[in-house]
This record gives C-alpha cells, structure tokens and sequence, in this order.
C-alpha cells in the first residue's frame, strides 16, 4: 500500500524496521515515521526502492541509525530527528548516523540533532538529483561531519549546519 503513516507513542521503542525488497515486500510510496524511538539499530533498508519516504520528529538512541543502502532513492526527507550514540553496545555495526548509498535525488536533511557519532554524522554516496542539507547540529563526531559523493548533473546545497567537535577518534 502507498501512503502509510507509523506515528510513534510516548515510552514506545521500536528496535528496527527494515525495508528489504524481498518478494516484492519492500518499502511502500510515500511511507512516514513520525515521533518514533529507535533503541538499538533503527532504519534499515537495503536493494529496494525507496520513494517519498518521510522520517519526522524521530528520536535514534542507542546506536539507532538510517541506513538506506544500495537502493534507489527519490524523495527522502529526514528532519527534525535526534541521533545519540552511534554504534553504542547494542548496536556495534553501524557507525555513520544517517547514510543514503545508491541513486538518489530529492533528498531532504534538514533540523536534526546529531552527536555523538562513532564515524560519519551524514555520508551520502551516489547524490545524482538535487539535495539539501540544511540547518544540522553536529557534535563530537570520530570522523567526518559529512561524507558526499555525487554522480554528473548532481545538485546540492549544504548551508546553516552547526559543526563542533570533528575527527574525535584518537
């Protein structure tokens, strides 16, 4: 089904959704998560596509992260979310708090909280369309701020981002 809207509730946790195009299972259009909590790993999506997905008003503890690897992405808008913990004991795989990898275009970052980040607070491989990253907190992160990587005919605008506390890692 297009359109689907998961709102979180206050003391509810979710540990993951993960959106993998197995039988045709993947990600609806126009999906939005709205004010949930992730405790542990987070968005996970991988070989799918991915279009006009919404994550709003969520909060990622405890190593909880977007990762949307490998897909084809139009339309993604994450804003206004908390990351804390990259890669913290109860998830030791991820470390880069947001990471959009494939083909993607129509991308939003914008009014998110990220810090305390074990790698990369927002790396983007493979932007070929328009993308915006706007108004970010990024603190005390061990590697980058932001990795981006983009294909011919790409656009992208990165402006009014707080940046401290960059490449913590000894």
């Amino acid at each position: 089904k297009a359109n689907i809207t998961l709102p979180g509730e206050d003391g509810v946790r979710i540990n993951k959704i993960r959106l993998i195009d197995t039988a045709n299972y993947g990600a609806p259009d126009g999906l939005t998560l709205k004010n949930i909590t992730f405790n542990g790993e987070g968005i996970i999506a991988s070989n799918d596509n991915i279009n006009n997905m919404s994550v709003v008003g969520c909060d990622f503890v405890n190593g909880a992260v977007v990762h949307i690897g490998g897909c084809t992405t139009n339309g993604l808008i994450i804003e206004k979310c908390k990351f804390e913990a990259t890669n913290s004991a109860v998830n030791l795989k991820e470390k880069t708090s947001i990471l959009v990898q494939g083909t993607s275009k129509n991308v939003i970052i914008r009014d998110n909280i990220i810090k305390d980040c074990e790698h990369n607070a927002i790396q983007v491989v493979g932007a070929s369309g328009s993308m915006l990253i706007d108004s970010n907190t990024i603190n005390n992160t061990g590697s980058r701020a932001m990795r981006i990587t983009t294909k011919d005919g790409a656009v992208l605008a990165i402006m009014n981002n707080v940046i401290a506390n960059v490449n913590t890692n000894p």
